[in-house]
């Protein structure tokens, strides 16, 4: 009896930790994250299926990931599905128990599942609201963690694998992570997924990025404020207009030149780059995202912050306790005046 019931108990685990993960994506995609493109096999028992509100189906690898995304993508929150822990069942997200305080945001069908597990890793048990709100910043920090693991040392070994095994790609080409990564096995020659991660991660984070910077000559002076550019290499703008270069010490002293001499038409066909607040790469004024209204003050105070990506534009809004998000041609005469608590 006792071997018969051991026996029932080793099937059982065997077809709880082998069963297939429910793929939901289309195509060759669907084995890999919506987010990160990790392979969604060693992350089914976290993942979540969602739809994007042009139904898109999205599958990431937990909560968080989801979370972090939702920054950019217009997820459909209520549709959001995830898995038992214990037998694998879909459930509805919002009917779910989740144990957070851990390397993910594990869900429970059932509550007193979900609470001796808690007890067992010493978590806690939250609803799907906090649990979005846990995996957002499990994933924000993370991601800050390993950015300069990745400048300093994983995007050069993406960089050489793919220049060594790989077809020419191109990111532009893509709409999401996991069709660029489900496109690396078919244009690189004997790669494994360790390997596919690095490219990826190369030609969808970096690759793009050119790695200048405005370079400011130590004569330089901003035109609206007369401070030394070169000083504040962070905020640095560059504008070229009628064949002649002008530095600038932040957005805002660059937007009132512009104002000042475009007379409000600011297409004119003009070279006009920003610095990324984060890479400090230099980036294309027209195509930044930039945040009103944050803590974080420039050379003269409050600032338009520029951003490369809104992902990156809305965590530090988030972070920074910003007000808005602006495109370049929404950055009007009155948000400059806003800026400096002026009347227009």
């Amino acid at each position: 009896m006792r071997i018969n019931f051991f026996i029932a108990f080793i099937i059982f685990a065997i077809n709880l930790f082998a069963r297939e993960p429910f793929l939901a994506q289309n195509g060759d995609k669907k084995f890999f994250c919506s987010y990160s493109a990790k392979n969604l096999k060693d992350f089914y028992k976290t993942s979540v299926i969602i739809n994007l509100e042009d139904g898109t189906i999205m599958q990431y690898c937990s909560i968080g990931e989801m979370a972090m995304d939702s920054m950019i993508e217009d997820v459909v929150l209520s549709s959001a599905s995830v898995f038992d822990y214990f037998s694998g069942e879909m459930i509805k997200a919002k009917n779910a128990f989740f144990v957070v305080g851990m390397d993910g945001e594990f869900a429970f069908k059932n509550e007193n599942d979900a609470k001796n597990f808690a007890f067992k890793y010493k978590a806690r048990v939250v609803d799907f609201d906090l649990a979005y709100e846990v995996g957002f910043l499990r994933v924000k920090k993370n991601t800050e963690l390993n950015h300069f693991k990745n400048i300093k040392r994983n995007y050069k070994i993406g960089e050489k694998i793919y220049k060594n095994l790989c077809q020419e790609i191109s990111k532009k080409d893509y709409r999401f992570i996991n069709e660029l990564k489900s496109d690396i096995f078919k244009k690189c020659k004997n790669i494994d997924d360790k390997k596919a991660d690095y490219v990826t991660n190369f030609l969808w984070n970096y690759s793009s990025k050119t790695d200048s910077k405005i370079v400011v000559p130590s004569s330089a002076k901003c035109p609206i404020c007369g401070m030394f550019v070169y000083k504040y290499p962070r905020w640095a703008t560059y504008l070229k207009l009628e064949n002649r270069e002008y530095f600038f010490d932040g957005v805002k002293d660059m937007m009132k030149f512009l104002y000042e001499n475009l007379d409000e038409n600011l297409n004119k066909n003009i070279e006009i780059f920003v610095s990324d607040y984060y890479s400090q790469n230099k980036i294309d004024a027209r195509n930044a995202f930039y945040v009103f209204g944050s803590d974080v003050f420039g050379p003269m105070g409050n600032e338009l912050i520029p951003f490369e990506n809104l992902k990156d534009a809305n965590i530090f809004k988030l972070e920074h306790k910003g007000l808005k998000i602006y495109k370049f041609s929404e950055i009007s005469k009155s948000v400059l005046c806003r800026l400096e608590s002026k009347e227009c």
